[in-house]
């Protein structure tokens, strides 16, 4: 599992990203309500037997 950040300039924001790694097609996982990214690790350490994972922490949730 790592973190990152991508920056959206034109934006003016950001998006903070947990990848749990993985082959084969994406599967991004957006959070609900006050959660973060990395409450979904035990499901994303599963599905990353069959997919690329990706989270990301929406705008005041998580890492900023």
């Amino acid at each position: 599992m790592s973190r990152f950040r991508i920056d959206l300039p034109h934006r003016g924001v950001g998006l903070s990203l947990t990848d749990w790694g993985g082959t084969g097609p994406l599967a991004l996982i957006s959070h609900a309500s006050g959660f973060c990214a990395g409450m979904y690790s035990p499901l994303a350490r599963k599905l990353s037997t069959r997919y690329r994972v990706l989270a990301f922490d929406s705008r005041g949730h998580g890492d900023p």
